[in-house]
């Protein structure tokens, strides 16, 4: 009988998932091993050993899967991004991915922070809490400029909502996005032009060598004065220490953050700063999209061995 592990933390641990995972495979023997990410890839690489299959979540899956008696021959990949598995398990081993099964969770956190950073929402709240009653309703987002870096799954949904609050909206791409960005009456632009003249700046792009610590320095500086970020896409992305020197600096106002370089994050000062909104990365973790992405995993991984 084909042998299916499921290691995935918040998969494990949802019950509606569960159930429907073992009616799906009802005809292999299915395996529930929840392995944190902070789990050595030694250590994850066992939990897979002797099985046919495996759904796997954010846990690092090295090469020392290729060194297994018996490795999974399938890994469906629960949740976005492939950032956590090895280039080499990527090309042995048959990995199954639904981008953007939880792109429209992402998209309403990402317009929240932005809410709570331009508004004081959070701020207010804070200060609220300990008996100040302090009146200041920030600014509009309404005919903000708003580079949106990254229109992929997430970043275009951002893109939508944000032309409903009348934003001007320039999309940053590596591929064309033209034909999506101009019905939408937004426009495209290279970075180091939408940073000069956006009052917000909300990050979209998938971990990779080329954008791991793209938000640097340099970066930071060519932001329009003034001018807030927003990251729910990957912490490896940001140089927090350069980010805080720009916050401390006064020449970013703000910033929210739902992804951090260390998880969970180390940096206090960083989400201590008065300016900084943050969450700890749970924008695409709501409800829907836990069994969004659960489903799909299981769906993905149904197609191949069960022959659907």
């Amino acid at each position: 009988m084909p042998r299916v592990v499921v290691t995935a933390v918040s998969f494990c641990k949802n019950s509606v998932l569960r159930a429907e995972a073992v009616q799906v495979f009802a005809r292999h023997e299915v395996v529930f091993h929840p392995v944190d990410s902070a789990s050595s890839p030694h250590d994850v690489a066992s939990a897979l050993n002797g099985f046919d299959a495996a759904i796997v979540g954010r846990e690092t899956i090295g090469p020392e899967v290729l060194a297994l008696s018996n490795p999974p021959a399938i890994i469906a990949k629960y949740g976005v991004g492939m950032d956590n598995i090895d280039p080499l398990v990527l090309d042995k081993l048959t990995v199954l991915s639904a981008p953007g099964s939880n792109a429209f969770a992402v998209a309403e956190h990402t317009l929240g922070l932005i809410l709570a950073l331009t508004h004081n929402i959070a701020k207010c709240d804070r200060l609220l809490r300990g008996g100040t009653w302090w009146k200041d309703g920030g600014v509009a987002v309404a005919s903000k400029t708003v580079a949106v870096i990254g229109v992929g799954a997430v970043g275009s949904r951002v893109a939508r909502l944000l032309r409903a609050f009348d934003c001007e909206v320039i999309g940053v791409d590596i591929v064309d996005k033209a034909d999506f960005l101009g019905p939408l009456g937004a426009s495209q632009q290279d970075l180091q032009s939408a940073l000069k003249v956006a009052d917000l700046v909300t990050l979209h792009v998938p971990l990779t060598k080329s954008t791991a610590t793209m938000v640097g320095r340099g970066f930071l500086t060519a932001m329009k004065p003034g001018s807030w970020l927003v990251n729910t896409s990957r912490g490896e992305i940001v140089v927090e220490a350069e980010l805080l020197m720009a916050l401390n600096s006064g020449h970013l106002a703000g910033a929210g953050l739902d992804v951090f370089q260390v998880e969970p994050v180390e940096n206090k000062e960083l989400v201590g700063h008065p300016g900084v909104v943050s969450t700890p990365h749970i924008g695409g973790n709501s409800r829907e999209a836990v069994l969004a992405m659960g489903r799909a995993a299981v769906s993905m991984l149904a197609k191949v061995i069960n022959n659907v």
